[in-house]
């Protein structure tokens, strides 16, 4: 596996401290097994929603899931409310939270891999975007709609 720093795009979720000390595969995003990631910024807006997850640009992808990642204590808005929104128990979200520290990934890769696809078989942005909007995340929503590679 070949790993690369990256240098720090304009995130208004990841903080610039974090950057220094994120690395990330070089290539496909393995944890989600990604399929031919499409040219996000050569999408209309309807093109976009009909992507499905797997076709998603690995960094907005990447990014997408360590903003999930990061608790949110005053709100909950996070990966926890995610996983609840797709009907997993705790005891289930605290495996798929330790496969994800096995696997050396996001607790929300594993939740998009194991159980988004399974409860949304299409599995496009459409899909993932509405449950961000019912979960109140419309930072998450601008951000796919506004990311450019």
């Amino acid at each position: 596996m070949i790993l690369f720093s990256v240098s720090q795009p304009q995130s208004s979720f990841i903080p610039p401290t974090a950057w220094q000390h994120l690395s990330i595969r070089s290539g496909i995003a393995s944890d989600l097994d990604q399929q031919s990631p499409v040219k996000w910024s050569a999408l209309s807006q309807r093109d976009k929603y009909n992507t499905k997850m797997k076709e998603v640009p690995f960094l907005l992808l990447h990014n997408i899931c360590l903003s999930l990642d990061v608790p949110r204590v005053g709100d909950g808005k996070d990966v926890r409310d995610f996983a609840d929104k797709l009907g997993v128990k705790h005891e289930e979200f605290e495996r798929l939270q330790q496969a994800a520290a096995v696997e050396k990934t996001t607790t929300t890769s594993v939740i998009i891999k194991g159980k988004f696809l399974e409860k949304k078989p299409s599995g496009t942005v459409h899909d993932f975007v509405s449950i961000m909007e019912d979960m109140g995340r419309s930072d998450i929503v601008d951000y796919i709609n506004n990311w450019n590679e």
